[in-house]
């Protein structure tokens, strides 16, 4: 692909080589492909420096160098901080299950092939292809998104365990 683009942060012009795609609203917390902003490189790095440091809510410092690395342009540093602090809000309500519900419900379509690969893994762990899949699920995106770890599963199991005991 060739041509240029403006990053959305820093208003530069670039090559489009260097366009890094990023969801304003991640997608683990419903975040579509509308929800997307085009960054150059170093402003999607910064942007992700930024949030980490909002989420953590780490020493104020901390915060400041991470927006400082953007340099004097007031501008680029004001919208870093506000689409930081979207994803941040969003990532948020995701870990504390504030969108009302704790589960959603999934339905794909698949392979028969996969589907068969799926049964014999599922009986080979002891599992049925349900609670595979949704282990297959949970380590993918707990890989991605670390911080949600523990509370999604224990809070997941405990739901699972409530419902089957009525």
């Amino acid at each position: 692909m060739s041509g240029t683009f403006v990053c959305w942060a820093c208003k530069n012009k670039y090559a489009s080589i260097f366009k890094e795609e990023h969801h304003a609203i991640p997608q683990a917390a419903g975040g579509t492909q509308k929800d997307i902003v085009s960054l150059c490189s170093k402003c999607h790095r910064g942007l992700h420096s930024v949030a980490s440091a909002m989420a953590s809510k780490s020493k104020r410092r901390t915060l400041d160098l991470a927006v400082n690395s953007f340099g004097e342009d007031e501008d680029t540093r004001k919208r870093i901080k506000e689409l930081a602090a979207l994803v941040v809000k969003h990532m948020q309500k995701l870990k504390e299950g504030s969108q009302g519900k704790t589960t959603r419900p999934v339905t794909v379509e698949i392979p028969i092939s996969i589907h068969k690969g799926l049964t014999f893994l599922a009986k080979d762990s002891g599992l049925s292809i349900k609670d595979f899949v949704i282990q297959i699920v949970f380590d993918k995106v707990l890989g991605k998104f670390p911080s949600l770890k523990e509370g999604e599963i224990l809070r997941y199991k405990n739901d699972k365990s409530r419902k089957n005991k009525t």
